[in-house]
């Protein structure tokens, strides 16, 4: 089967260009192995306008279960507790905008993007 990948976060802390960190967290926290060559840039936008003004880099992909090599959840050495959540097409609008499940702003804005 195959899917989208709204995976959130992932802070750039070190010299290397957006599209490998995002790769690289995609891994990390979902599992899926993905080439930096099949990520698709969304747009960029930046939170917290007039507090912290952080720049968001956001990119598209689709993955395929024989992309994924672990089950993801992040790095537990650097305490990161990552929930993956799978979500049917056919929900994603709903899962979008359900109060109930805590999701940042980038992530409605890619589903609507998507």
């Amino acid at each position: 089967s195959s899917g989208i990948n709204a995976e959130y976060g992932g802070i750039i802390d070190r010299t290397e260009p957006p599209e490998n960190i995002a790769a690289a967290e995609v891994f990390e926290e979902t599992g899926y192995r993905i080439g930096v060559d099949k990520l698709n840039l969304i747009t960029r936008v930046v939170n917290g306008v007039g507090t912290s003004g952080e720049r968001q880099h956001m990119f598209y992909t689709e993955v395929t279960d024989e992309q994924r090599e672990t089950q993801g959840g992040g790095l537990a050495e650097e305490g990161e507790v990552v929930e993956v959540i799978e979500v049917a097409r056919d929900e994603i609008e709903k899962f979008a905008f359900d109060e109930s499940k805590p999701k940042p702003p980038g992530c409605i804005l890619a589903i609507v993007w998507w």
